[in-house]
């Protein structure tokens, strides 16, 4: 919960920000989409704006918290049992067989 907030409000922030800069300098009036005018309101424009760009200012900050796990908080969870487990594994039920 705590890295959604760490992601979520600067996201929150940068989309606010982008979003007042890029409507500043073009009007949603104008604005077409494939080639056909948009029949929105200003008021939806911008609300679909601001979430576009909340959406694209989280993705990197996602990514970052994605990657930097290390090897150790990836395999915390193992989705095998302990039977099933290769030889060789350190969570294997016969830890015997594991340092041949």
């Amino acid at each position: 919960m705590q890295r959604a907030i760490w992601v979520l409000w600067p996201a929150f922030i940068v989309g606010g920000i982008t979003e007042t800069v890029f409507f500043t300098l073009f009007d949603p009036e104008d604005m077409r989409l494939f080639g056909e005018a948009i029949t929105l309101s200003r008021s939806a424009v911008y609300t679909l704006g601001f979430f576009v760009f909340w959406m694209l200012a989280a993705i990197p900050s996602v990514l970052t918290c994605f990657f930097q796990r290390s090897a150790a908080d990836i395999n915390h969870l193992c989705p095998l049992e302990p039977h099933e487990r290769p030889l060789g594994c350190p969570k294997r039920e016969d830890c015997d067989q594991c340092h041949q």
